[in-house]
């Protein structure tokens, strides 16, 4: 007798590159949160240490697929593809899930079928034991108004129940997110779940950048249908010391937002007309930083060359092209290391 697959069944993907050291905490977090009908697929991409080995000891509970090392984003695509439940979601190999985000993120879903996406909070962990609680929130420092970056909010449990010993807290909707999605991103990957088959090639990472690829898909689904922003954590980032793409640089972060900003907002003719000058506004800011990664690199040439091509550039960046690579990057990390100081001196 074949039994129906349950329409929450969810398909969580986790992305992986010689992790063989982390991985297991990312699995064990999922593994008591999945129901019969989950599935859970590791993409390894390209690993030359014994990850298969870790992960071949949970059986068949896990599905393994291995391809060539071509980045996060096209891990994470290759997952979507295998993916066969109505539901997505992913956890990135270093980190790990709350052990009640399944609970929360399912639930809502399945009360809200308008829905395509939703998703939460997230904090973070150092390798010196400090933690950063609602790290959206704290990230640089700045303060996030929801209702101006989604929309009207309500209380959750007028919505679903709460898992035991969880407080209520605030759910934010409506039409804003793909607008303030191009200023920065709010969807974390860690923290979200997609209706599949509805999101369709909108559920799509950058593969042709080296960072931020998860931005341009938070937008892409923004643009396709209805969302939710859950005010509460349901994932553990962990910072530590191996390679991670949140250690990219200037340069490279800048580099993405601009190939992914053209690609979506500035080939949007209808948020063109609605929003020209917060799309050029935000342009002008990552060629700034792309300048600046320049600098940092010691690549004065090619980024005077950038520069010249920049309406009223940074004072002190057209000052410092006209310097030998050396020089420039000298005096640009001289400055990072004073803020740095006085950063720490003030906390």
């Amino acid at each position: 007798m074949i039994v129906a697959m349950k329409p929450t069944a969810i398909s969580v993907v986790i992305p992986t590159c010689n992790r063989a050291n982390l991985i297991s905490r990312a699995i064990e977090s999922v593994l008591p949160q999945t129901e019969s009908d989950d599935e859970l697929i590791v993409v390894d991409d390209g690993s030359i240490d014994n990850t298969a080995q870790i992960v071949a000891s949970y059986g068949d509970r896990i599905r393994y697929v291995r391809t060539g090392n071509r980045g996060a984003g096209a891990a994470r695509n290759r997952g979507v593809r295998e993916a066969t439940r109505p539901f997505v979601a992913f956890l990135d190999s270093d980190d790990e899930w709350m052990p009640w985000h399944n609970q929360v993120l399912r639930s809502f879903m399945a009360a809200r079928p308008d829905l395509l996406f939703c998703f939460t909070n997230y904090a973070a962990r150092y390798s010196d034991g400090s933690e950063r609680r609602f790290s959206l929130e704290t990230h640089e420092g700045r303060h996030l108004n929801w209702h101006e970056i989604m929309g009207p909010s309500g209380q959750a449990s007028s919505v679903i129940s709460l898992p035991d010993g969880m407080e209520d807290f605030q759910y934010f909707e409506g039409d804003n997110l793909y607008l303030s999605q191009c200023s920065h991103s709010y969807v974390c990957v860690n923290a979200l779940i997609v209706r599949r088959i509805e999101a369709g090639d909108n559920l799509r990472f950058a593969e042709d950048t080296p960072t931020a690829e998860e931005w341009e898909c938070g937008a892409l689904l923004a643009r396709a249908g209805k969302s939710v922003y859950l005010h509460c954590e349901t994932s553990w980032a962990h910072h530590h010391k191996g390679p991670r793409l949140t250690h990219a640089d200037m340069f490279e972060h800048g580099s993405s937002r601009l190939a992914f900003m053209r690609r979506v907002w500035g080939a949007d003719q209808q948020f063109l007309r609605d929003h020209r000058e917060v799309y050029e506004r935000v342009l002008r800011i990552e060629q700034i930083n792309r300048v600046g990664g320049l600098l940092l690199r010691g690549c004065t040439r090619k980024a005077r060359e950038e520069i010249a091509e920049m309406n009223n550039p940074p004072l002190s960046y057209s000052f410092l092209v006209r310097l030998s690579g050396p020089l420039a990057k000298g005096l640009l990390d001289c400055r990072r290391a004073i803020k740095s100081f006085l950063r720490r001196k003030d906390r």
